[in-house]
């Protein structure tokens, strides 16, 4: 994992070893640190991929990127998971991508991360992205993925704060051209010109910027009829971070984070934060489609302290981004767009905790779940990184208001450590659709409570200290 500025990767599988979801869940996604790029190193595919819906949660719970500038607390910072894929049907100059990749590859694109298909020959060759992301104050401009693939343009705008700007595609059979603000453009087969560096490995191409990274509005033209993947990104102090989250009014006006995706009927609110220097303002919050269908509009409003109350009412059926608009002091306009994809639901999940959790003893967790339609039936899943026994009923049904309840009940051992923290999801899916939500929490075990003394003891107790009191008053 890279963080502030500092990586290490998780070791490389060789000779027919796997990597399971759980390993994510448990070793990386539920433990990484703030603003984590996490490098998985495989040769096979994944064994359990029935856990693919809880990464994707832990991933969206992880959803924004966070400026070193502008320390906060950690709300939902950013964690990208990269895969370095060496089992592509391949050889050093043709490639098909391996099918069995598909997870990975939905994973890293979920994440604003990489899935890099490469032979093992060459996997040095690819493996300088890892340094590249491990700059602090790295910000997402622009991401996109087709798939299927086609011909098309995209832009972009710079502004002159971004330094080291790069450009990361992923794709089989690939080409493609980038145009800058000046005009001066250059093409895939050009790999050291005048306006950038390309390097190419099968299916991985980093195009490094020279020089100063020339302010406005940049694009790329690619071409290819297979899926491939669009990054942007640059060194900068102006940034944002985000949570979907609903407002109230009583018992005073405030707003709840949501531990879960958002609602796909009404309005979605997101409380956005600006990052950099003090005099950033956005002009302009969309959540665009991520398959470039469109984007949706949205009205914000200032509410002190650099943080912006941002409704959208329409939000996107499929999968999206967070794509933000400003100004600086000087009136220059910048671009910045979150890398972890999102999507609503129209089922709620919502799980607090209440009480303590003692090792040894069952820890209950209700839940509820809340959806538009009554008599529904549902498809419960519980997952904790702890893997400690744990209860929960496998579907519930929706009575006449549209909501059912139910119990998580999770037991620690014994011999478990006070402070050990454990990330708990809580899943819904609707049977033959793709809808589904969860809850996401994370509990800490306390210490073990001193069982009650007897009552023997007790009274012995009470009858030495009336014996002092009756002294100490002669």
């Amino acid at each position: 994992m890279t963080h502030g500025g500092h990586h290490c990767s998780l070791d490389v599988c060789d000779g027919g070893c796997w990597v399971t979801q759980h390993m994510l869940d448990k070793l990386a996604l539920a433990a990484a640190p703030v603003a984590s790029e996490i490098f998985v190193f495989t040769d096979a595919e994944p064994k359990d991929t029935e856990m693919k819906s809880t990464v994707l949660a832990l991933i969206e719970s992880t959803k924004t990127t966070a400026s070193t500038s502008r320390p906060r607390t950690c709300r939902a910072l950013s964690c990208h998971v990269n895969f370095m894929l060496t089992n592509p049907l391949t050889n050093t100059t043709r490639s098909l991508s391996n099918p069995v990749n598909q997870v990975y590859e939905d994973l890293a694109v979920a994440s604003g991360g990489l899935a890099i298909e490469v032979p093992k020959e060459l996997l040095a060759n690819a493996t300088s992205v890892i340094n590249d992301t491990s700059v602090a104050s790295l910000v997402t401009i622009f991401q996109t993925v087709r798939d299927p693939g086609r011909a098309e343009g995209f832009s972009f705008i710079v502004d002159s704060s971004v330094k080291n700007l790069t450009f990361y595609i992923t794709g089989n059979s690939t080409q493609f051209s980038i145009t800058a603000p000046s005009g001066q453009s250059q093409t895939s087969d050009q790999s050291d010109g005048s306006l950038a560096v390309i390097q190419t490995v099968v299916n991985f191409h980093i195009v490094l910027v020279k020089n100063s990274s020339q302010p406005g509005r940049w694009s790329i033209y690619i071409n290819s009829a297979q899926p491939y993947t669009l990054k942007v990104t640059g060194k900068s102090s102006i940034d944002f971070q985000f949570d979907f989250v609903e407002l109230y009014q009583t018992p005073h006006p405030g707003y709840t984070v949501f531990k879960s995706r958002p609602q796909a009927s009404g309005n979605v609110t997101l409380l956005l934060s600006m990052l950099g220097s003090g005099s950033e303002v956005p002009t302009e919050v969309l959540l665009v489609d991520a398959s470039g269908s469109g984007s949706y509009t949205s009205v914000f409003e200032n509410v002190g302290n650099r943080d912006y109350l941002v409704t959208v009412t329409t939000v996107p059926k499929g999968e999206f981004f967070v794509r933000v608009f400003g100004q600086t002091s000087t009136s220059a306009v910048f671009q910045r767009q979150s890398s972890t994809r999102h999507k609503a639901s129209n089922i709620s999940v919502t799980a607090v905790r209440n009480g303590t959790w003692v090792p040894g003893q069952v820890f209950s967790l209700p839940f509820t779940v809340a959806t538009n339609s009554s008599g529904s039936n549902y498809t419960i899943t519980a997952r904790n990184s702890g893997l400690y026994n744990m209860t929960f009923p496998l579907s519930l049904t929706t009575g006449g208001d549209g909501v059912a309840n139910g119990t998580v009940e999770l037991t620690a051992p014994n011999n478990t450590a006070a402070g050990t923290e454990v990330v708990l999801t809580i899943e819904v899916t609707q049977p033959g659709s793709t809808d589904t939500n969860y809850a996401f929490l994370r509990l800490a075990v306390s210490g073990a409570v001193a069982p009650p003394a007897g009552l023997g003891l007790s009274l012995w107790l009470s009858a030495v200290a009336l014996l002092v009191s009756l002294v100490i008053n002669q």
